[in-house]
């Protein structure tokens, strides 16, 4: 940060907090004369200008879309509370603690309240927008078709009978290349491995192979 820039934000504050003490001692006086205890009347400016501030600093961090009635009540909460403020200040400085109206006083007694149930409203509001927003779940395909579903199902589905024909179709063209070459046929055993099953099983296509030659 640049020294000007330093200089401007010490002046601000310094300005600021000039400010609030002025309308600090202004707004005591008024709750002192409005039947607030004197021990706790100090309280009263901080539960007016503290909640505008902090009102006003929630409206400026909800910035998106989403929080736009977030920001709305905050900053009436900040324009209620300032108005509150400038009319204490005028009529302390015009009449005097002593001599404030009666509605006056009665608008310095619901005040507290108010400013009670503002300040929870926005930190309400505040923590919603805070939580965590569920993750929906992703709507699943749409239905296939009829076709769709039986050529799926042919396709993860095979024929247990037809693969089984056809590896033994292709053992049995094996077999017979065998024999043109050697002129005997494979052993059962081994041709119970080719298929996948006992030897006997090999033992049984060996021999129909062998009556059909004979």
């Amino acid at each position: 940060m640049r020294r000007s820039n330093i200089a401007v934000v010490i002046g601000l504050i310094i300005t600021a907090g000039l400010a609030f003490a002025l309308s600090f001692d202004a707004l005591t006086q008024l709750a002192i004369a409005s039947n607030i205890s004197p021990h706790l009347a100090w309280a009263y400016p901080l539960i007016l200008d503290g909640v505008g501030c902090l009102s006003a600093v929630a409206a400026v961090q909800s910035s998106t879309q989403r929080e736009a009635r977030t920001r709305l009540f905050a900053w009436s909460v900040t324009g209620g509370t300032v108005l509150i403020s400038l009319a204490a200040n005028a009529i302390h400085a015009a009449d005097g603690a002593e001599h404030l109206p009666v509605i006056a006083r009665m608008v310095v007694g619901a005040c507290p309240p108010v400013s009670l149930l503002a300040s929870l409203e926005i930190v309400v509001r505040m923590i919603g927008r805070q939580a965590p927003v569920r993750a929906t779940r992703p709507k699943r395909a749409a239905a296939q078709t009829p076709d769709a579903r039986v050529e799926a199902k042919a396709a993860s589905v095979a024929p247990r009978g037809m693969a089984s024909t056809v590896a033994k179709e292709t053992v049995i063209a094996w077999a017979k290349e065998r024999f043109a070459e050697t002129g005997e046929w494979p052993s059962g055993p081994v041709l119970g491995e080719k298929l996948g099953q006992s030897r006997k099983s090999g033992a049984r296509l060996r021999a129909r192979l062998a009556a059909e030659t004979a």
